[in-house]
């Protein structure tokens, strides 16, 4: 699966705003620096486990890093996030920004 446009651009930027390497942000994320250079190339669409904890430990937008901008969430993803808060433990606000990304993606694929 390729890239979002754009996508793996905005993530090394945010690593370098961030003042920190690969290694660093890969032991941060919990994930193999082959994994962070085949998201930042575009070779690979980042695991939405790897989203969640970019927002949660950095505050990243992900509506930004993924779609470039903020879309808006429909009603539909608000039973989503609900179910994905149960189920993995994260904060509302990190559910809202993973489904915005789920309504980037349905753009994309239109």
């Amino acid at each position: 699966m390729s890239d979002i446009p754009g996508m793996g651009e905005r993530l090394r930027n945010t690593r370098l705003n961030l003042g920190l390497t690969q290694n660093q942000l890969c032991q941060k994320l919990e994930i193999s620096r082959t994994s962070l250079a085949q998201y930042e190339n575009g070779a690979r669409v980042i695991d939405p486990r790897v989203l969640a904890k970019l927002h949660e430990r950095f505050g990243v937008d992900l509506n930004w890093l993924v779609c470039g901008d903020t879309p808006a969430v429909s009603e539909n993803d608000d039973a989503l996030i609900k179910a994905m808060l149960k189920q993995f433990g994260f904060s509302e606000e990190t559910f809202r920004q993973l489904a915005r990304f789920i309504a980037c993606v349905r753009e994309d694929d239109k």
